[in-house]
């Protein structure tokens, strides 16, 4: 008929909610008979996560959690010990440190990549990995964006170029 839309029909896989890694992480812990309350949650680099503006306190919600700013590596299995769920940005988690941890029922990373997970050590010890698909898409652009135009217009190079010839240090035969 005229003036009706056709309705167009979206396969269910396609319907994804806004934030993923939320709703991801529930479904993976629910079918994989994790209880996500009472957690012990280990954060092992909240200086990169967390310059000091943010707070941890959603995170109460699901149980007890420590922080902790930096972590070297002599100090992952420390400072990992006994948590459940551990959430990390650049600190790596490898065979030997998953294999010592055996209480570990999750793991987050605060990225958009898990190349610092043992991936393949984790599914075989039945731990789901997760990470943040779409994490700062918006600034990824902008920063590619600013490379290309340093790049083919050397902005840099004439940003240098005026300093010298307008800084009080320069030769006056320059200017």
């Amino acid at each position: 008929t005229v003036g009706r839309r056709r309705r167009h029909h979206i396969p269910h896989h396609r319907l994804r909610p806004r934030h993923r890694s939320s709703p991801r992480l529930r479904w993976r812990c629910l079918t994989s008979g994790i209880n996500i309350l009472n957690m012990k949650i280990t954060v092992l680099d909240g200086h990169a996560l967390n310059p000091g503006d943010l707070s941890w306190q959603a995170f109460e919600s699901l149980g007890e959690i420590r922080v902790h700013e930096r972590v070297t590596a002599n100090g992952i299995l420390d400072a990992a010990l006994g948590a459940d769920a551990l959430l990390t940005n650049k600190t790596p988690l490898s065979q030997s440190t998953l294999e010592a941890l055996p209480d570990l029922k999750y793991i987050g990373v605060l990225a958009t990549g898990h190349n610092i997970v043992d991936s393949i050590t984790a599914r075989s010890s039945g731990i789901p990995v997760t990470n943040v698909p779409s994490y700062g898409p918006e600034s990824v652009a902008q920063m590619a964006i600013a490379h290309v135009m340093n790049i083919s217009r050397q902005v840099a190079h004439h940003a240098s170029t005026c300093l010298l010839y307008t800084s009080d240090a320069a030769d006056d035969s320059l200017r």
